[in-house]
Formats: C-alpha cells, structure tokens, sequence
C-alpha cells in the first residue's frame, strides 16, 4: 500500500532534484476535492515528457525526461483510499500528458490510460482471483 501524510512529504525528494544545475521551483498544493498532489511549476526549465509505447518487437516501454519522472513519481504517491486512480492522455488536459510523438520508427504509442491503486482488501472482495494467483506464485 502506498501511503502519503501530507506534500510536505515529496517537498524532500524534489528538493534535491536539478535541471541543467538549476533547482526547481516546486509548489505542492493538495486539492481537497480528490486528495491529489501535484506539481504545479518545475521552475519552467523542462517540460514534462512522458511517452507510452509498444516497440516493433512488442515491448512495453515507458520513456521519461526528469519533469516527466517527478510528475509520475508525484501521481503515484498520491494514490490513495481516497484517491485511487489517475488518468494519462495524449491530449490537453490530461490529469498525466503523455507525448504522442514516438522515440523509434514502429513504435504504437498509447494514447490515454489510468493508473489504479487497490488495497489488498478491496482485491480479496472484488477481484479475488488476482490475490490467489498471486499468493500462488
């Protein structure tokens, strides 16, 4: 289970995080209407980049510049009981921006996903089989 107390929290990791020998303004604001954390400036120095694809010989890959790792990073800490899932999109406006823009020649990029967070009860009553499979292995 992952668990977040408070911003102040992540303030430590991203505090020793640079771009180009530049620290980043980091500004953590909890929004109290879904209990999520994010990033709201990386010091303007970098651009979030996050590509999702398929290579040509059928390879999950996750592509990240630095701003685009801290915000996954940031997102996936924040899941919680309370807020337990988030969306990634190819698209303004995505809670996650992904790129459309492929690294290699017969890449299938992903255009939208989400992530989701489950405790170890709610998979026992809702999704059972995947806690004995898993148990199993």
């Amino acid at each position: 289970m992952i668990g977040l107390g408070c911003a102040s929290d992540l303030t430590g990791f991203f505090s020793g995080v640079r771009y180009a020998g530049l620290r980043p303004k980091v500004d953590f604001t909890a929004d109290p209407s879904n209990a999520r954390i994010h990033v709201r400036d990386l010091g303007a120095t970098m651009k979030a980049r996050i590509t999702v694809n398929v290579d040509k010989d059928g390879e999950f890959q996750i592509w990240l510049n630095a701003a685009g790792r801290d915000q996954l990073v940031a997102e996936l800490l924040a899941l919680s009981e309370a807020s337990d899932h988030f969306h990634l999109g190819a698209y303004k406006g995505a809670e996650v921006e992904m790129s459309s823009v492929p690294y290699n020649d017969g890449d299938t990029i992903f255009g939208s996903g989400k992530v989701f967070f489950r405790t170890e009860d709610w998979e026992k009553q809702f999704f059972p089989h995947v806690v004995k499979e898993t148990s199993e292995s």
